[in-house]
């Protein structure tokens, strides 16, 4: 089967991750929990040849690609629709203090209504159209080939949910921890086809190798 193999992985822990704070589409840098987290990353990955390296452009996903493939990061496209879901006026803030700025808005987003656009954000139906579209155009560049994608937790949770059939409304019953690997194959004829979720086993308890 003409298929391509798409190693998937979510970026390392930030600052903000570890401080419980809603990002979304704002950036805070790796903590050095993260840092410690993409050096495990290199090893693991050290071994693999990619044809081609895509990595979302904002720039904790830069970041966790620069370390973890080292002097091959000179060769990754860097890509707006792999960034994480835009979660406007919540951006940088937490979830209590999100409640207390717009009650309302941060009830509808924690809903899971796929149609309701947080104010200056975007919507999860949005939000999944254009992570799958970037996926799918990716994985039809590079039929028989083997590539990496290194990107955020909202964007590989929507693959996921595509492949196995998980409505957007339900409840998520899954994790996607931070420097997890997933793979994923997809072909035309057969769409998307899930091998492997939520690798870990190159992290520690504590988040290092």
């Amino acid at each position: 089967m003409n298929a391509c193999h798409l190693v998937v992985v979510r970026q390392a822990e930030t600052d903000w991750n570890a401080a419980g704070r809603i990002q979304g589409q704002a950036d805070s840098p790796l903590s050095v929990k993260g840092q410690g987290q993409a050096r495990c990353l290199a090893k693991n990955l050290q071994n693999q040849r990619f044809a081609a390296l895509y990595s979302s452009d904002l720039s904790r996903a830069r970041e966790t690609m620069t370390i973890a493939m080292g002097q091959r990061v000179q060769h990754t496209t860097y890509l707006p629709c792999l960034r994480e879901r835009h979660l406007g006026i919540f951006q940088g803030l937490t979830h209590v203090e999100a409640e207390a700025l717009d009650a309302a808005s941060h009830h509808a987003y924690l809903s899971n209504d796929p149609h309701f656009t947080i104010p200056s954000g975007e919507s999860q139906q949005s939000f999944c159209s254009r992570s799958l579209q970037c996926l799918e155009d990716l994985a039809n560049q590079h039929l028989g080939e083997d590539v990496l994608v290194i990107t955020h937790g909202g964007v590989i949770g929507c693959l996921l949910r595509y492949t196995l059939g998980i409505p957007l409304r339900q409840v998520k019953h899954f994790r996607v921890d931070n420097a997890a690997i997933a793979h994923f194959t997809y072909s035309p004829e057969s769409a998307w086809f899930m091998e492997c979720w939520g690798d870990i086993r190159h992290l520690d308890e504590r988040g290092f190798c």
